[in-house]
């Protein structure tokens, strides 16, 4: 199954298939993740986030060429495509310069605080109610990657301010991607924000150009493609199903990134990703199996 067939899935269904598309997107950021740390050897953050931009733009538009769906990049809503694109590459940045900053656990502890504030907005955006069982499932979550981040409390105030405020613009690109879908295709909206994307940073990368290495350029190609495919499943997967529901999913990034550290790095598991991991687990899945049973998301206006 794939995006352009969430059409035709029954309503009933469309919770449990939102959950699949956002594991899946998870799963392939945390491949395009492990692609960014073995780029950043020879590479800068600008150079890595324009070429990964560019690539994910050529996937879309062959893909566009290929199926004759040019129609996709028609927007009823540019200003709003393009503002999304905007707050994209400034949560990126953000985030960015808060691992830079903090030691990586305690950035990445930061940003994924982003499903609180996708459930905090949930419903003065979107008026979609958010039960109080929701609610202390997801601080659960949240839990669980604080338990495996282990944080080690070495922070300065720019970079917890960073980190704050990627996860804050990380929930409004979600909740933007979630009223969106009213009108656009998935594709669309992965579209402008991957243009956005590609045209600040090129404007920048010939100020933080360093010369790239030809088995690093490959890895930027594959880092694009998987980039332009993760974003069409996470804008699918909010577009199907509730934010508060496929927002906590974003966790299961962690427990790939472990993974793929302990097979490509040697990194070993350490007793804080044992005891967190299930907390995560758990915690998404209990979200899951309640959405899934209660009334069908209303229908966006």
């Amino acid at each position: 199954m794939t995006p352009d067939t969430m059409t035709a899935v029954p309503q009933k269904s469309k919770v449990l298939v939102g959950a699949l598309y956002m594991t899946l997107a998870m799963f392939l950021f945390g491949i395009g993740n492990g692609l960014v740390k073995e780029t950043a050897q020879d590479c800068t953050v600008t150079q890595i986030i324009f070429f990964r931009s560019l690539w994910a733009l050529a996937t879309l538009v062959v893909y566009m060429f290929v199926a004759k769906k040019f129609s996709l990049i028609k927007t009823h809503k540019l200003p709003q495509q393009l503002s999304r694109g905007l707050i994209g590459f400034v949560s990126l940045c953000a985030m960015y310069y808060s691992f830079d900053v903090l030691p990586l656990t305690d950035g990445t502890a930061l940003v994924f605080a982003s499903p609180l504030f996708i459930t905090a907005l949930a419903y003065p955006l979107l008026k979609e109610h958010v039960e109080l069982k929701i609610w202390v499932a997801i601080f659960i979550g949240f839990a669980g990657v604080s338990i495996m981040a282990n944080p080690s409390g070495h922070v300065t105030f720019a970079g917890v301010s960073a980190g704050i405020l990627s996860a804050f613009l990380e929930a409004v690109i979600a909740i933007m991607a979630r009223k969106l879908s009213s009108t656009e295709h998935p594709i669309t909206t992965t579209f402008y924000h991957t243009l956005v994307l590609t045209v600040v940073a090129g404007a920048l990368v010939p100020f933080f150009w360093n010369p790239i290495s030809l088995s690093s350029f490959v890895l930027l190609i594959v880092l694009g493609v998987l980039s332009a495919i993760g974003q069409v499943f996470m804008v699918s997967a909010y577009s199907m199903a509730p934010a508060a529901v496929v927002a906590p999913l974003l966790y299961t990034l962690m427990v790939w990134a472990a993974i793929l550290g302990y097979f490509r790095w040697d990194e070993s598991f350490r007793i804080h990703l044992l005891v967190g991991a299930p907390i995560v687990i758990v915690s998404g899945v209990y979200i899951i199996y309640r959405e899934s049973r209660a009334a069908p998301p209303p229908t966006l206006q």
